[in-house]
């Protein structure tokens, strides 16, 4: 009796579609460290106060440029990380990897929307043509004395954002996505974040390595992407 051989299963070619749209995602996400950066420089330092002799020289640029770079800088970049935590997390670790990605994604919107919004009250008191200089001043003074309201909101999505991106890099590492030291640097930093106070020296410094190790991930997650496809 003789048996005969089942033909050999053809070879699928690999779906390349999404390479394109990765590589596009991943120019996003450098422009919008790139520009997050531009925007933490041009912006007055805060120390816990929005002054008006800090505000008043750029008062024509300051809302222009926290709703048309600082907020989209944060809410493109956080959409387009997220984008690729999610391809880093694809395996077994892909549930945990998940629900990071869900927690930051959220934590991160919001973080863009609050930034933005605090931002209008002093843009409005800070413009002659809404209010003379002396008001301006006192509604500085005001919304300064409130400004403890907004911590919530931001303390809360950067934390939410901080778990979010830990969570993720954990079910990366655990896919197989990551290297182990990753999560531990993530840590790191998540850590320092929440440890040194908004005015520290190092605070800068701290913020250029986060905007790398988005930019370190981003490119993972694209190498990923092209190694699938």
């Amino acid at each position: 009796m003789t048996t005969t051989a089942a033909p050999p299963r053809p070879v699928r070619a690999p779906d390349r579609s999404l390479v394109p749209a990765a590589r596009v995602t991943f120019a996003l996400l450098v422009l919008s460290q790139v520009a997050v950066v531009a925007f933490t420089l041009w912006e007055p330092p805060f120390d816990g106060e929005i002054r008006f002799d800090d505000i008043a020289p750029i008062r024509t640029a300051y809302w222009p440029m926290n709703v048309l770079l600082g907020g989209p800088a944060y809410a493109v970049g956080t959409v387009a990380a997220t984008v690729f935590l999610a391809v880093l997390g694809a395996g077994r670790g892909v549930v945990l990897a998940l629900v990071g990605c869900v927690l930051h994604l959220l934590g991160g919107l919001v973080f863009a929307l609050v930034i933005t919004a605090e931002a209008l009250p002093f843009a409005w008191a800070a413009d002659p043509t809404v209010v003379d200089q002396a008001q301006g001043r006192a509604l500085f003074a005001a919304y300064d004395d409130h400004l403890d309201a907004f911590v919530p909101y931001v303390l809360g999505s950067m934390a939410l954002v901080a778990l979010g991106v830990l969570v993720a890099v954990v079910g990366a590492a655990v896919s197989g996505g990551l290297r182990w030291w990753v999560p531990a640097l993530v840590l790191a930093l998540v850590v320092a974040q929440f440890a040194l106070p908004f005015d520290h020296p190092l605070v800068p410094a701290l913020s250029l390595v986060q905007r790398a190790v988005w930019v370190y991930l981003g490119w993972a997650g694209l190498r990923a992407v092209t190694r699938r496809g």
